[in-house]
């Protein structure tokens, strides 16, 4: 049997809600340690659903209405499932599956971060909310893009067909179900 004692026994501390959190900054900013340690780390799984509920209810102002939304239960259940979506037809679309979904979702549950700096949409309006949501939308896309690149051995282009045509996906699914 390979692996750590610790592994083994069951005696061992996993990291932190603190450690996943930075951990998962440092991803946002395309570092290759972190995308490959939260790949392959199971431990981080349930710290890592936590943080993507925490910014999940964070509030932000939309572009269109310009309106503040708080917390609001149904808007928490939609975003769960759009991302889901999103992750899992993303996923299906990748040509050469030579990965476990869960270490695929790991590494998109770590995008996630990038919806606490939407907590500056607040205090914006405007042309400049409109352009700093767009930032952040492009932002969570190449993110997308670069772990497709890096997971199925692609080139960033057949990757960003991939990731938009997903997106355009997810995006339509509420206007299919919503009637």
């Amino acid at each position: 049997m390979n692996g750590k004692k610790a592994t083994k026994t069951g005696d061992y501390t996993p990291p932190g809600l603190l450690y996943t959190f930075l951990l998962c900054l440092r991803l946002i900013f395309f570092s290759n340690k972190a995308f490959f340690e939260l790949f392959h780390d199971k431990r981080l799984t349930y710290n890592l659903i936590t943080i993507f509920l925490l910014m999940l209810a964070i509030p932000v102002k939309v572009f269109t209405t310009e309106k503040i939304i708080l917390f609001n239960p149904g808007r928490f259940i939609e975003n769960i499932l759009l991302s889901l979506i999103f992750i899992s037809f993303l996923y299906l679309l990748i040509p050469k599956k030579e990965t476990t979904f869960t270490g695929y979702l790991r590494v998109f549950l770590g995008f996630e971060v990038v919806d606490i700096f939407g907590a500056v949409t607040l205090l914006l309006s405007g042309k400049t909310l409109d352009f700093y949501t767009a930032v952040l939308l492009g932002w969570y896309l190449s993110l997308a893009v670069y772990a497709v690149a890096k997971i199925a051995k692609l080139e960033y282009v057949v990757g960003f067909m991939l990731v938009f045509f997903a997106f355009l996906v997810t995006n339509f699914v509420p206007v299919f179900l919503g009637g």
